[in-house]
C-alpha cells in the first residue's frame, strides 16, 4: 500500500521570513509555557485549548503505537524477516525433439587383393593336383 499524501500543514516556521515565522523569543516562550504546564493550569487557556489538546494527545498516542509497531515488528530496517516461501510455479511444456543428425560418409573400401591360386598352399598328396582343402571341402584351383 502506498503512502498517501500528507494532509496537515505546518503550524509555524522557525526559519526564513514567512508570515507564520515564530522568532526565537516567541519559541522560547512557547517552550516555557509548555514546560510549566501553563496551558493546563490556567483555566482560561485550558478551556480554550481543551479540544485541540484532546486531539493532539490522541495523535501522540497513535504515533507512539506506530513507533512501537515499527520497533517491535518491523525492526531497524537493516535486516527484515524472511517470509515463507511461496508455492512452486507450474513447469512449462517440453520442447520439441530435435532432428537426428546426418549419417557420416562411409570410408573407402579396403584394397582388393587378387589371387590366382598359384600362391595358395596345396594339400599334401598328389603333386600338382590343384586341389585346396578347407573345412568345407575341396576347392579346385585352376
Amino acid at each position: 500500500m502506498a503512502l498517501a499524501d500528507k494532509k496537515h500543514t505546518r503550524m509555524y516556521s522557525t526559519e526564513g521570513s514567512d508570515g507564520d515565522k515564530v522568532g526565537s523569543e516567541k519559541l522560547a516562550r512557547l517552550g516555557d509555557t509548555f514546560a510549566s504546564n501553563e496551558y493546563i493550569i490556567d483555566d482560561g487557556q485550558f478551556e480554550m485549548l481543551a479540544p485541540v489538546l484532546f486531539q493532539m494527545q490522541k495523535m501522540q498516542d497513535e504515533l507512539e503505537s506506530l513507533r512501537k509497531h515499527l520497533v517491535d515488528d518491523v525492526g531497524d530496517g537493516a535486516t527484515g524477516a524472511t517470509g515463507a516461501r511461496g508455492a512452486a510455479g507450474t513447469n512449462g511444456t517440453n520442447g520439441t525433439n530435435g532432428t537426428n543428425g546426418t549419417n557420416g560418409t562411409n570410408g573407402s573400401a579396403p584394397p582388393m587383393h587378387h589371387m590366382d591360386g598359384s600362391t595358395l598352399p596345396k594339400r599334401a598328396g598328389t603333386k600338382g593336383s590343384g586341389l585346396l582343402w578347407n573345412n568345407r571341402g575341396v576347392i579346385t584351383i585352376s
